[in-house]
């Protein structure tokens, strides 16, 4: 049976975001890894020598859950002194970063897990760190106790200054196609019959024939009617000439009216 007495410095996993992630302090890079050192030693309180197994495992609880990260590192005891760097065979993912209470693990060998499991406190580096420079993945974000981005990243916070004054207008963009045409309306009412002045009755000459005959030739008369009668009123024949005679005949007649 191992008795251990170690000291141990490991990062906090909220405050200590930056330990896990690409970036960089503002004094210099930060690590991606944790230093745990410690020293082993027997029953006896003697110090244990000569190559030994430590596994390390991280918990969201002090006693009984399932692991949420996990790694195995052989050491060389010397005296049974030992020092480990933690993140470099599993990264330390963001499950070990979201701000909750997490708890750390350690099993030397075959031997049982260690009690009680250390809760995991803050690091320099997570402490004085005063930049942040690349992603962040906050849920929210508050200035004391008013939360001034919400879950949905929407400004929550005083809104004075947020909008600038109105730019001036630019310039007319280009007219749009011409659309397609509208339907065709529906038929309007009838309007009222004009009222006629003026009927003039226009004919053409008489036309010659033979007396006591069925056909008579005649003149045709124009086909309009004049602009100051513009409106024909009806078109009519009517015999003409001596009755009875070789000069009867027949002519065209349209009367033509102007419009009050």
């Amino acid at each position: 049976m191992i008795k251990p007495i170690y000291r141990r410095t490991i990062a906090a996993l909220f405050l200590a975001a930056g330990i896990f992630v690409a970036g960089r302090a503002s004094t210099g890079g930060v690590p991606k890894t944790l230093a745990h050192q410690g020293r082993l030693l027997d029953a006896k309180g003697l110090a244990i020598t000569g190559e030994m197994t430590i596994a390390y495992r991280v918990y969201d609880a002090p006693t009984g859950g399932t692991a949420l990260w996990t790694e195995i590192h052989p050491v060389t005891l010397d005296d049974g002194f030992f020092a480990v760097q933690l993140g470099t065979k599993t990264p330390l993912n963001s499950i070990l970063i979201d701000g909750a209470p997490r708890y750390l693990g350690m099993q030397v060998g075959t031997d049982a897990e260690m009690t009680p499991r250390t809760p995991i406190g803050s690091v320099p580096y997570a402490l004085f760190a005063g930049d942040v420079t690349g992603d962040i993945h906050p849920s929210t974000v508050s200035i004391g106790a008013k939360t001034v981005i919400d879950s949905t990243g929407k400004w929550t916070g005083d809104p004075a200054g947020l909008a600038g004054p109105a730019g001036p207008a630019g310039p007319a963009g280009p007219a749009g196609a011409a659309g397609p045409a509208g339907a065709t309306g529906p038929v309007g009412p009838v309007g009222p019959s004009p009222t006629l002045a003026g009927c003039i009755d226009y004919s053409g000459a008489c036309g010659n024939g033979m007396y006591n005959q069925p056909t008579y030739f005649f003149d045709r008369v124009a086909g309009s009617c004049p602009d100051t009668e513009p409106l024909m009123k009806g078109v009519r024949f009517q015999r003409c000439g001596a009755l009875g005679t070789s000069n009867e005949g027949l002519q065209l007649v349209m009367t033509c009216c102007a419009l009050k």
